[in-house]
């Protein structure tokens, strides 16, 4: 039995794509958010083309990178990433910063003491510093996974003039959202490492592979209040409030909900978070925020392990040569094909790795 269908008469019907979009999950690339808010700049991508030679603006205006995405936790402490001005100026690439380097000598009363007709030394002490160098780079994206380089989005001139959503638009969707995951990703790499001693785990737990299961070393408020700890052993500084930063994982963050100690003591600041909805809370001196870009990995049991980090001000440092642009290629077909990418000039460097604590967990 013949049946008329769009299957047998296919010219009959046809497929209309709304111009509303659906939302896409995505996380909110905290460190990403935190290196803007030290240099106050974004990259902007208003306009694709060279002026006159860009794609058409038919269409409807397409979602905004950033529109999508989980807000884990609210912008903090533009000064938890140190800018460093002064890059990208001649001459030279490169700039160094020093830090006093102090000597521990005996501080006793007998030491220091100047008895009666002794000889005080005419011979000096040195007194020493340390440097850390910050080099610009040129740094830009998108990236071809398949042939392993730089390469730039492409947009057609006569076919912009067709679309339902402006392409000009999507582009610059896309390209906002893989500048802020490389400049979130690079970031969390820099905050994850951290100075010999400075990596701690639950009690029972020494190493990654000591976990054979999952949830055996979860994360909880002993293993904080020791993060805290060893913090002030090492006299690091902390926020203009007061308190440091913690960034955990979802997971962690779930495991501490679950924590009797931490339940007890947990609190909320306002000055964090006025609506009480975006970070976690606070016990000690540790603002507790979540993020879903930390790094996990998976130890010889195949148990992943999470990589929380706690920090003071001053351990990452971010300077600015060119701030964050869209450059488009002369290569466009005498106007008929608009080529783009982004490009940043800048310098990243861990500036102190006692600064932070990396936790590891299960």
């Amino acid at each position: 039995m013949a049946v008329i269908q769009r299957a047998s008469l296919p010219e009959e019907f046809y497929d209309i794509t709304s111009a509303k979009l659906l939302k896409q999950p995505e996380p909110q690339y905290l460190h990403a958010m935190l290196a803007k808010m030290a240099i106050v700049a974004d990259l902007q991508v208003s306009a694709l083309g060279m002026p006159g030679r860009g794609p058409s603006g038919q269409g409807a205006e397409y979602t905004q990178a950033g529109d999508d995405r989980y807000n884990f936790s609210d912008p903090i402490m533009s000064e938890a990433i140190m800018a460093i001005v002064g890059l990208g100026t001649a001459p030279g690439h490169t700039i160094r910063m020093n830090r006093p380097k102090f000597t521990d000598t005996t501080y006793t009363q007998a030491s220091r003491e100047v008895a009666t007709a002794s000889t005080i030394s005419t011979v000096p002490v040195d007194v020493s510093s340390e440097q850390v160098a910050v080099t610009v780079k040129r740094f830009a994206g998108p990236y071809d996974q398949t042939n392993a380089r730089v390469a730039p989005y492409a947009i057609d001139e006569f076919d912009s003039k067709m679309s339902i959503h402006k392409l000009a638009s999507i582009v610059g969707t896309h390209m906002k959202r893989d500048f802020d995951k490389w400049l979130d990703a690079v970031l969390v790499a820099l905050f994850d490492i951290v100075a010999s001693g400075n990596t701690l785990y639950p009690t029972g737990m020494t190493a990654d592979n000591d976990s054979t299961q999952a949830n055996s070393f979860p994360m909880d408020f002993d293993l904080l209040s020791r993060a805290e700890q060893k913090l002030d052993e090492l006299n690091i500084p902390v926020f203009g409030n007061g308190r440091r930063i913690a960034i955990v994982t979802p997971r962690q963050a779930q495991q501490l909900k679950n924590d009797s100690q931490f339940a007890r003591y947990v609190m909320f600041h306002k000055d964090v978070n006025p609506i009480f909805t975006s970070y976690i809370g606070s016990v000690g001196n540790l603002d507790i925020l979540k993020s879903n870009t930390l790094t996990t990995s998976s130890n010889s049991s195949s148990v992943s392990i999470n990589y929380a980090q706690v920090f003071g001000p001053g351990k990452v440092g971010l300077g600015v040569g060119e701030m964050p642009r869209v450059l488009a290629s002369s290569d466009d077909n005498y106007g008929l094909q608009s080529k783009n990418i982004w490009e940043f000039e800048a310098g990243f460097v861990n500036l102190d790795s006692r600064f932070g604590l990396s936790l590891h967990t299960d």
